[in-house]
């Protein structure tokens, strides 16, 4: 790889901040990166050693972003330095030599709970080679950018608070949609100018936050738990809601299903009472109605997937979707249960549930019927098997789920329905596709 010249960050005179990105995934090709870059890092992005390396053109590595909205379709090539290390010493010799001197350096990843098993050993070596006693003062910042920080972090973590780096788990958010492969090693996302990348202050100065505040979408706040809040309801909850409907309906992508007035209206009702639920904890964010709507509006825009959204509903293990759904609607669905309680017990207002029940009736549809999976193959419909503990274990979760919120009625209605869904799919082929 090329060596680049020393470049200087902005207004600061300091060379060039060291960022390492490690986990090529959309979300890094659409926000982290480009962010990064524009503030003035000098970035490496770390891949998998036996993953398909990014394209290449003129001795450069580049990927391809394409930024769809209101006015169209713009495409972006990005070059970007890409390495595969194995371990510590497989990185570049330029990093190796940031790592080692004063100079402050920003760590990022999204990796999710497979990638940081594979690469926690390479995070630590580096944490250790930056925290050493020598390089006293310099200053390290480690994120973890994901709506979930898997538990292998903790011990990141602690590394970071014992040796005086600073440790943040920030709100990252931009659609971010990849592209399949038209050729081996091509690269692309489809994205949406919509974004947003937010930390909590870490309560000291920090150089590398003073750099990433030059964009616009990045901020250091001191709410970030209630925008965390915001963000898996009016954003994450609605976009899987959505993707239910769509499912239901056998649309194609979310701008199908959003033709169609009625699905529209049932999310931003959505939308509306769950800022009751979000306000009855304490939220008193500025029109956090619109922040729903401007990214009702951004997935419509960008041409993504039903499929996508869907993915984790799989018949063979139906556990993970239902412990998504628990996160994303039946959580904030109690929030609004209670606040309901609290404010308007006798439902003069009418009855504040109705939105979360008309996309759990979507669901209850899309779950009895077997092609609704996303591992389901028409061709192998005689020879499937499914374990009775697996499909007892998802009907107690979404069981569990459902008691958050929902009349103790409707509770026994719903889970008896799913129960005997999953029962008919074990005596396939006469299952519901």
């Amino acid at each position: 790889m090329a060596r680049l010249p020393i470049m200087r960050c902005p207004d600061q005179g300091d060379p060039l901040t060291l960022h390492i990105h490690i986990g090529p995934s959309p979300l890094a090709q659409s926000l982290i990166l480009p962010l990064a870059d524009a503030a003035g890092f000098h970035s490496y992005l770390v891949g998998r050693v036996d993953a398909e390396p990014l394209p290449t053109e003129n001795g450069e590595h580049f990927y391809t972003l394409r930024w769809e909205g209101p006015e169209g379709c713009d495409e972006e090539k990005r070059t970007v330095c890409w390495c595969q290390p194995g371990s510590l010493q497989d990185l570049p010799a330029e990093v190796l030599r940031g790592l080692s001197e004063d100079g402050a350096v920003l760590i990022t990843a999204t990796l999710r709970n497979e990638g940081i098993e594979a690469r926690a050993k390479l995070i630590l070596e580096m944490l250790e080679l930056r925290l050493d006693p020598r390089l006293s003062g310099a200053e390290t910042v480690v994120m973890p950018c994901e709506n979930k920080v898997p538990s292998q972090w903790r011990k990141i973590e602690d590394l970071c608070r014992a040796g005086g780096a600073i440790y943040l788990q920030p709100l990252v958010n931009r659609i971010s949609v990849p592209v399949p492969d038209l050729e081996v090693g091509a690269r692309e996302t489809r994205t949406h100018r919509l974004g947003e990348w937010l930390v909590a202050s870490p309560q000291r100065p920090s150089k590398v936050l003073d750099a990433l505040s030059l964009n616009p979408q990045f901020d250091v706040v001191e709410d970030l738990e209630m925008r965390l809040k915001r963000k898996f309801s009016m954003v994450n909850g609605a976009h899987l809601a959505f993707g239910i409907v769509g499912r239901r309906q056998r649309r194609r992508s979310l701008s199908e299903t959003a033709r169609w007035p009625r699905n529209t209206y049932d999310v931003v009702r959505l939308h509306h009472v769950m800022e009751h639920g979000l306000n009855y904890v304490g939220c008193n964010l500025a029109d956090t109605c619109g922040y729903g709507r401007e990214h009702l509006a951004a997935y419509c825009e960008v041409d993504d997937q039903v499929s996508r959204i869907m993915a984790s509903l799989k018949r063979a293990d139906p556990r993970s979707f239902l412990e998504i759904v628990d996160e994303r609607l039946s959580r904030p669905a109690a929030l609004t249960a209670n606040a309901q309680r609290s404010h308007d017990g006798e439902m003069r207002l009418g009855d504040w549930i109705a939105p979360y029940r008309e996309i759990f009736n979507n669901l209850d549809h899309v779950l009895e019927k077997l092609s609704a999976y996303s591992d389901f193959n028409p061709k192998q419909r005689r020879g499937l098997r499914f374990d009775p503990t697996v499909d007892r274990e998802a009907v107690a979760l979404y069981e569990m789920s459902l008691r958050r919120w929902e009349q103790e009625g409707e509770v026994v209605n719903r889970v008896e329905r799913l129960r005997r869904s999953l029962a008919m799919h074990r005596g396939a082929p006469n299952a519901r596709g």
